[in-house]
């Protein structure tokens, strides 16, 4: 970065209130490796930016058929990994429990995390 963009960027913070966002397609913690790995992803995040807020699509919990989940509830692990963040889910898929079928409850969908 150029000397004279770090002289405007500490002006702007000492002049402005500044928000910083990030937000990421997560694939259900996916990476090209093949390897759902949720702690790498909030360790990527955690490098790019101090966010004060994080938006992730394709959150999973319960799909243990999506390739490399567990099942795990990754809502709950992303809270989890940003404890200075308060948590926020954006189900767009919630197929409830059943008992018939042993299936779990399997929820999919977006989370926001804020501070």
């Amino acid at each position: 970065m150029p000397i004279w963009m770090n002289d405007i960027r500490k002006k702007l913070n000492r002049d402005f209130c500044m928000l910083s966002l990030l937000t990421w397609n997560i694939q259900w913690g996916l990476g090209v490796d093949g390897t759902v790995n949720l702690e790498r992803i909030a360790s990527d995040c955690n490098r790019l930016a101090d966010a004060d807020i994080l938006c992730f699509q394709e959150v999973a919990s319960g799909f243990k058929d999506l390739r490399g989940h567990d099942g795990s509830d990754q809502f709950q692990t992303l809270a989890h990994l940003f404890p200075n963040h308060q948590a926020f889910e954006g189900l767009t898929i919630d197929w409830p429990f059943s008992k018939a079928t042993g299936h779990t409850r399997s929820c999919f969908g977006n989370m926001i995390l804020s501070r």
